[in-house]
């Protein structure tokens, strides 16, 4: 896990990161996430979940390094581009032409086999098993292989047709440049959940590899169900905008003649518009300002929306309106007849009959849910308008102050109540302004000038 935060307003953009990374048990705090470009120019990038790029098997840091020396022979070193599109799409182009075949398919690989066959896989539902693979006896290996099949025939009726012209072209290039690893990760889900090698379940792994090859074709541009997937934060000011830009992408494994769904959204600011985000498309949202808290930033939220985000900052899973509807529910239930009944006039009959009209023909519960979900919205909204127009107001360097202060206060409450360092300081800040391009405004791992002269007499 990781804490991010990226604040806007039109005199400047401050992308703050916690230094946090793990991997099983271990854990690291010296984890770069923010990366700059060649030259002064006013645009970042924030790296957050797998610390590779998963196509080409490089770490972030090695990619970045990649990516100015590319960025540099193409466009100059000091060269700033038009639009905040236009470095969107050059940074987007470089990511789709570096990719490794044999680290792209084990990474897609990993990515199958982790999406079927782990603890709570699409497959693992029709076996029992501890998911592990082990030495199974006969008798249960059997039943196991017999509980995967009757699962894969019961999802193979409800598959859609892909018959067409245009899904045999990509079952065709699939099977080209993936079809040794759909081989391999067929087996290998199939032993993990059964215990069974090749020899002995030759039609059950036959039909695991129909499966996976039939979610490539009509899941492939999907990023969600991938685990080695990274998301990405960047931006800043271009060329001839006044005024800053962001765009979110999520990125990994590639898929041969498959185009990936990588954009998110983007941050766009407007000083013709208010303080909170509007989107007429739900891909662009414009705002005079933005605070985006990213991966972990439960802590940051309850000083920036005014609630603790477990409660359900949406009506669909707001726990208080919830909790409202219920508990209106558990009162006319145990003690509705009885206190109706005490009403002149009314008996105990009559009071039965009105509480189950309230409770199963009325729309009585609904209403007060929703009655509870406006009070509960209108007093979150009310913060983060507060909030939103102190940022408003704030100078380019207070960005970067305030950005620092909030990922602070994640990693410090996560070492306080949490028994694994998710978060973990140092904060890294960098500031941007049309001004003075990218500047760090906290930064750790930067070498000892006295015995590292070389290293800032560097041209980068």
């Amino acid at each position: 896990m990781t804490s991010q935060l990226l604040i806007m307003n039109p005199r400047g953009v401050s992308f703050s990161s916690d230094s946090a990374s793990s991997k099983g048990s271990f854990s690291t705090n010296s984890v770069q996430k923010i990366f700059s470009l060649p030259g002064r120019q006013p645009v970042a990038f924030m790296v957050a979940g797998s610390s590779i790029f998963a196509p080409t098997g490089l770490s972030w840091d090695r990619v970045f390094y990649k990516y100015n020396k590319y960025f540099s022979e193409k466009h100059g070193q000091n060269t700033e581009l038009e639009t905040m599109l236009d470095y969107e799409k050059d940074f987007l182009s470089f990511l789709k032409s570096i990719p490794l075949d044999e680290a792209n398919n084990m990474a897609l690989y990993y990515d199958l086999l982790s999406y079927f066959a782990s603890e709570y896989g699409v497959l693992s539902r029709y076996v029992q098993s501890e998911y592990e693979p082990i030495a199974v006896e006969t008798g249960d290996l059997g039943q196991k292989i017999e509980s995967l099949m009757n699962g894969l025939n019961h999802i193979y009726q409800n598959l859609a047709d892909i018959s067409d012209i245009e899904s045999q072209i990509k079952i065709k290039g699939i099977n080209e440049h993936h079809g040794e690893m759909l081989d391999y990760a067929a087996a290998d889900i199939v032993e993990k959940l059964t215990g069974a090698d090749e020899g002995e379940a030759p039609d059950l792994i036959n039909l695991v590899r129909g499966l996976l090859l039939y979610h490539t074709v009509k899941h492939g541009e999907d990023m969600s169900w991938r685990a080695s997937t990274t998301t990405l934060v960047f931006g800043g000011f271009s060329d001839s905008e006044e005024y800053p830009s962001t765009t979110r992408i999520e990125v990994g494994t590639l898929i041969h003649g498959i185009e990936p769904k990588w954009l998110i959204d983007r941050n766009i600011v407007s000083t013709s518009s208010g303080v909170s985000p509007r989107s007429q498309d739900g891909i662009n949202y414009e705002s005079r300002v933005f605070i985006e808290g990213f991966a972990q930033s439960d802590m940051i939220q309850r000083l920036t929306h005014g609630a603790d985000p477990r409660l359900g900052l949406t009506r669909e899973d707001n726990m208080v309106s919830d909790a409202a509807a219920t508990a209106t529910q558990l009162w006319v239930q145990n003690f509705g007849v009885e206190e109706i009944s005490k009403v002149h006039g009314i008996g105990e009959n009559k009071a039965s009959e009105i509480t189950k009209h309230l409770m199963e023909d009325s729309s009585m519960l609904n209403q007060i849910s929703q009655y509870h979900w406006n009070w509960f919205n209108s007093h979150v909204n009310e913060t983060k308008e507060e909030f939103r127009q102190a940022v408003d107001r704030l100078s380019s360097i207070e960005l970067a102050e305030l950005g620092g202060y909030l990922i602070e206060i994640q990693a410090k409450m996560n070492q306080y109540i949490r028994p694994q360092a998710t978060v973990s300081l140092p904060v890294d800040v960098c500031v941007l302004t049309k001004e003075h391009g990218f500047v760090w405004h906290k930064l750790k791992n930067v070498p000892d000038r006295n015995i590292n002269p070389k290293f800032f007499d560097l041209e980068r």
